[in-house]
């Protein structure tokens, strides 16, 4: 297994340890007071507390990452493409998180969710990156048929 694959499952995993961490606190309190986030909810609509978002970061970005992973490291094509789609996906979820959340004032959030979204899209962008070496490519023979083996 190239190591180029061994990164793409740690960056999985570390993005599933992230989103697991704001889900958890979102669904422990939905309302966002104990992240000091409850005044945004007057400004998004159709919001009425957190519990939405704390289940989307626990299912798709928490879970999924992980199965992903497994798939990966079991050489599984779809985690591949799977992988791929999660990647673009947190890239347009934090890009919303920030046109969404930079006109509502938040001044003395703003540079922690900067951060936040700065690494979580580094991530995202350095998986990518990796899923089209061709290292990565040739390990999962993405872009060429399998060829079974006589007997297999």
């Amino acid at each position: 297994m190239p190591v180029s694959v061994l990164i793409l499952i740690a960056l999985d995993l570390v993005l599933a340890g992230l989103a697991l961490f704001g889900g958890v606190n979102l669904m422990m309190d939905p309302t966002g007071v104990t992240m000091q986030i409850d005044p945004t909810i007057g400004y998004i609509p159709f919001v009425s507390n957190f519990m939405p978002f704390a289940i989307w970061l626990v299912v798709a970005f928490a879970a999924l990452p992980v199965i992903l992973a497994f798939g990966l490291y079991y050489d599984k094509k779809w985690a591949l493409y799977g992988s791929l789609g999660l990647a673009g996906l947190e890239i347009v979820w934090i890009a919303t998180q920030a046109v969404l959340l930079y006109p509502l004032g938040i001044a003395g959030w703003w540079p922690v969710i900067i951060s936040y979204a700065i690494v979580v899209a580094g991530i995202a962008a350095a998986s990518v990156y990796l899923m089209l070496r061709s290292s990565v490519r040739t390990y999962f023979h993405w872009g060429m048929p399998r060829i079974k083996e006589p007997g297999s």
